[in-house]
């Protein structure tokens, strides 16, 4: 045979290729396909058997009802269902096939075992299903779930086929097969089955049972399926949170014809809920249902939170939509909101220009700009407002008294110009003013008030005239002053002779107190020498009568002589403790005597150490009256409470100004002075209106 034959070594088997006839080449090329075709089929058995060595496998309970759905096709007339691994036993009694689905009628503990379901149009796919049958009421679990802490999420019933017989008599829950019991929000039950735990707690976690009660053909069945429930600890940022929607404006002007877009948000919590809707209503109808109306949906996430947004666009603006409430709806299965947003027809009035509102803004600015230049600036303004006024206002032939209207006839009379006086100047006297009180007031005041700016002062102790009476004169005076000026020192008498009577207080306790011990020791001395003395004489006594008696008599005399001792001692004890109490006593109503005097006499010199005129004052500044008071500290307020109390009240509703006499700047001082003087000076040239009423002017 001529050519040469080689042979080599294949995956499907040997391919031979020789030098022959074509006769022989034909005869070889068939067998060679038949070949491949016979490996083919039987690589494809081996890959389907492969695929089906895991069943599922299914938990029921003795009694339930059990429906199995084959996943191949879903024509149900091409499917065929059998028992066993191999795919060619025969169902047992009460398990039936019904379009398709494999039915246990009810499912019992013969059950057990494999069941497959094959497809007719694909050969050779078999698909296996594991039944477990338990004799209890509720299967055990076919699934673990697990929910987070907090957080609100359903379990789902799963049985789809069941529920679509549409022959659902009862649907319920149980919770390690026993109704579910829960406290505080409970249990929400939806149509498809699910059951949600609105905030799950570490109580919730346990097997669950999903129990659906159907009626076929005259009989009563129950399906059950369990799930165990885990409760993860973690909270971290998945707490539940209540929703909240929000609108970009409740109120938004548009015009007919434009396309608007109104936007609706709402804040859900750390985690999707696909049970969470928004969307939008328009006259009690969905607005998608509109043909006008587009509505577009989408969530995104700020700073860690779900935020869903429905986006609801108008076309075209036409006059039905105007004066009309859109609502904003989110439903949620715990709790759902709604927001309104009405839509008006734009106008001047809803839409300012711009140029409007910023001369509005620029207006506002500048009137606050001048609110605070006023509210620091209050002095200086005052006084040069009071000076301009001086300069057009016309000089007046007579004045009327700014004195107390109803204390006394002559503060109602007439007067002329030169009676007036701007303000009465006295330094409070406890014994004496002080240097700086006197300097003050004889020399600074009326160099920049009289000199400098022409006011008119009385200061007392300078423009007294001697001989008058002087309770008539001061209260005359007062009458025709505008204000009282009380210059008050913090270094005063007052306080110096606290302190003295203090100190010989103390001194003469002392002495009275040293007296008291140097008496009583000489007493206790005298005690000591007649007790001596007497014990001497009752010793001689009693050795000459035991001499004179016998021992008997001697022992009797000895306990009389110790029983007259001792009550002798309980005498003396007795007065000795009598006296005491008697000096403590004393004692006692002495600094209570003390004390009182003490009180009396320290209100007696609050009371002196004000003089006519500053009482007189005082009481018209208290009732509302003229004229005002004025406080000056010297270097610093003194101690008010060695004042008398009325000085303390004006204290504190009007303050007080405080000259330094450390060299520092006066500046601020002469200024706020003047500020509260009058308007203008009664000596200058110019005399105030105000004046004229019994109010002064500041």
């Amino acid at each position: 045979m001529k050519g040469r034959r080689r042979r080599r070594e294949s995956n499907f088997g040997l391919e031979v290729t020789c030098d022959l006839q074509p006769q022989t080449r034909q005869v070889m090329a068939a067998l060679a396909a038949a070949w491949l075709r016979v490996l083919a089929a039987l690589l494809f058995v081996a890959l389907t058997r492969s695929h089906q060595a895991a069943p599922d496998t299914y938990q029921a309970s003795a009694g339930r009802l059990l429906l199995l759905r084959c996943p191949l096709t879903g024509a149900h007339s091409n499917v065929t269902w059998t028992r066993g691994g191999t795919g060619g036993g025969t169902l047992p009694p009460g398990v039936e096939v019904r379009e398709g689905l494999l039915w246990f009628l009810p499912v019992r503990t013969s059950h057990n075992g494999t069941y497959t379901c094959e497809a007719r149009d694909r050969p050779g796919q078999l698909v296996y299903f594991g039944v477990l049958v338990s004799p209890d009421l509720c299967p055990p679990a076919a699934e673990v779930r697990s929910m987070t802490l907090g957080v609100s999420q359903s379990l789902p019933c799963q049985q789809d086929d069941v529920l679509a017989l549409n022959r659902t008599h009862n649907l319920r829950w149980l919770k390690d097969c026993h109704p579910v019991e829960r406290q505080g929000v409970p249990v929400v039950v939806h149509a498809s089955g699910s059951m949600r735990l609105p905030g799950a707690t570490q109580e919730d976690a346990g097997k669950y049972t999903c129990l659906v009660e159907v009626r076929l053909q005259g009989r009563n069945f129950t399906s059950a399926r369990s799930i165990q429930l885990e409760i993860n600890k973690e909270v971290g940022r998945t707490l539940f949170t209540e929703p909240e929607v929000f609108l970009q404006q409740e109120v938004v002007a548009v015009e007919l014809g434009a396309r608007v877009q109104l936007k609706c948000h709402a804040l859900m919590g750390f985690q999707e809920d696909q049970e969470a809707f928004l969307f939008w209503m328009v006259h009690g109808t969905y607005a998608e249902d509109d043909e006008e109306l587009q509505e577009s949906f989408h969530s995104s996430r700020s700073r860690g939170r779900v935020v869903l947004t429905s986006t609801l666009t108008i076309t075209k603006v036409v006059p039905r939509f105007l004066n009309t409430n859109f609502s904003c709806r989110l439903t949620h299965p715990l709790r759902g909101k709604d927001r309104l947003l009405l839509l008006v027809e734009a106008s001047p009035s809803h839409s300012p220009s711009a140029a409007s509102v910023g001369a509005a803004a620029s207006l506002l600015f500048f009137f606050l700009l001048l609110a605070a230049a006023l509210l620091f600036f209050k002095v200086d303004v005052t006084l040069a407002c009071r000076r301009l006024r001086g300069r057009f206002t016309r000089q007046r032939g007579q004045v009327t008294s700014p004195g107390a209207g109803g204390r006394r006839s002559a503060c109602r009379r007439r007067l002329l110009p030169s009676d007036v006086y701007d303000a009465f100047v006295s330094v409070l006297r406890a014994g004496r003013p002080t240097s700086d009180a006197a300097a003050f007031a004889l020399h600074s005041l009326p160099g920049q008030l009289e000199e400098r700016h022409g006011y008119r002062l009385f200061i007392a102790g300078r423009d007294d005239t001697p001989g008058e009476a002087t309770h008539d004169a001061m209260a005359a005076i007062l009458c025709r002053c505008r204000r009282l000026i009380l210059i008050l020192s913090s270094g005063g008498t007052q306080t110096e002779r606290k302190t003295e009577r203090k100190t010989e207080r103390k001194t003469e306790r002392k002495t009275e107190r040293k007296t008291d011990t140097e008496t009583e020791r000489k007493t206790q001395t005298e005690r000591k020498t007649n007790m001596q003395t007497e014990r001497k004489t009752e010793r001689k006594t009693d050795m000459q009568t035991e001499r004179k008696t016998e021992r008997k008599t001697e022992r009797k005399t000895d306990m009389q002589t110790e029983r007259k001792t001792d009550m002798q001692t309980e005498r003396k004890t007795e007065t000795e403790t009598e006296r005491k109490t008697e000096t403590e006593t004393e004692r006692k109503t002495e600094t209570e005597t003390e004390r009182k005097t003490e009180t009396e006499t320290e209100r007696k010199t609050e009371t002196e150490q004000l003089s006519y005129e500053q009482k007189l004052g005082l009481h018209d500044a208290l009732t509302g009256k003229h004229p005002r008071v004025i406080l000056v500290e010297i270097d610093g307020p003194p101690d008010y409470a060695d004042l008398p109390e009325s000085l303390g009240y004006i204290r504190r509703r009007q303050g007080a100004l405080t000259w330094r006499t450390d060299g520092q700047s006066n500046r601020i001082f002469w200024k706020k002075l003047r500020y509260h003087m009058p308007s203008l000076p009664q000596g200058g040239r110019h005399f105030p209106d105000a004046i004229l009423s019994t109010q002064p002017s500041l």
